[in-house]
């Protein structure tokens, strides 16, 4: 097995989907690279068992969505990227629901495509309000777009 492994790198792979159990085995994992390829969607606990996971990158897919939960057992996730995808929406509570700890110091680019970001705030703005209520530290980058 792979409980030891700690940096996963699947970028640049063309995946379309991931099961929901495909890191079930990896709690040891610290580094999971998924960027460049093309995920539409993330099932709601695929990273349920990434307990010890500190950097997801995932910069550069298709996503539309996260569902709420997705990233809620992340507690010492420190860097998250998910710029250059198309979400679309992201609900009012989601940083609040999915992040219940201090240690987030990087959200990069949560917009829609290689656009740039336009001066309004889609109906999800709390995002900006519950990311910083959350106490994170210096982030990088927090970026809405429609």
């Amino acid at each position: 097995t792979l409980t030891a492994l700690q940096t996963l790198a699947l970028y640049s792979n063309t995946l379309t989907s991931l099961p929901d159990d495909v890191f079930a085995t990896l709690t040891a994992l610290q580094i999971l690279a998924l960027y460049n390829n093309t995920l539409a969607s993330l099932p709601r606990n695929v990273c349920a068992p990434l307990t010890a996971l500190q950097i997801l990158l995932l910069r550069n897919n298709s996503l539309t969505s996260l569902p709420r939960s997705v990233f809620s057992s992340l507690s010492n996730l420190r860097t998250l990227d998910l710029s250059f995808n198309a979400i679309s929406y992201i609900g009012p509570r989601f940083f609040l629901d999915a992040f219940q700890f201090d240690g987030l110091s990087s959200i990069n680019g949560i917009c829609s495509g290689p656009s740039p970001c336009p001066p309004s705030l889609p109906s999800g703005l709390n995002l900006i309000m519950c990311v910083s209520e959350l106490a994170v530290g210096q982030l990088d980058t927090v970026c809405v777009c429609v």
